[in-house]
């Protein structure tokens, strides 16, 4: 088994890019300049999108062959709720990654923005908390 010492890394950095972003919701500066706020966003959806690829293919494969119940369970459940998850990302990147559209509309990006990182924040803690711990316990 893996030791998930990578992907927390990744979590971190996403994080790091969520605080950088939280710091440009400002409605007026939005509207008359998106361009460096959509920039971010598209840096954050390529590291996510590698980051998930990595769980698809490295992470969940492994714990699913686990011998232990418990563990193959938490893993196809985080699965399942990754797939709705990946298609409101799929969504949000694609409909704010324009800076006209973030400036036709700030008010309606930064509420957008706000619920992605809540969520975003809500499932790394998860799996910083249950799925990497449980893998990193099947590792020892």
């Amino acid at each position: 088994m893996i030791k998930t010492e990578r992907f927390r890394k990744d979590h971190e950095g996403l994080m790091e890019m969520a605080t950088e972003l939280s710091k440009h919701l400002k409605a007026d500066v939005l509207a008359t300049n998106a361009a460096p706020t959509c920039k971010l966003i598209a840096q954050m959806s390529g590291v996510l999108n590698i980051h998930l690829s990595a769980e698809d293919n490295n992470l969940y494969p492994l714990l699913l062959k686990s011998t232990d119940k418990n563990t193959r369970e938490t893993a196809i459940s985080f699965q399942k709720e990754m797939g709705g998850i990946k298609d409101v990302l799929k969504g949000y990147f694609t409909k704010w990654a324009s800076p006209m559209n973030v400036q036709k509309d700030p008010k309606g990006f930064i509420t957008a923005t706000q619920g992605l990182l809540g969520a975003l924040k809500n499932r790394i803690d998860k799996e910083n908390t249950v799925l990497y711990d449980l893998a990193d316990k099947l590792a020892a």
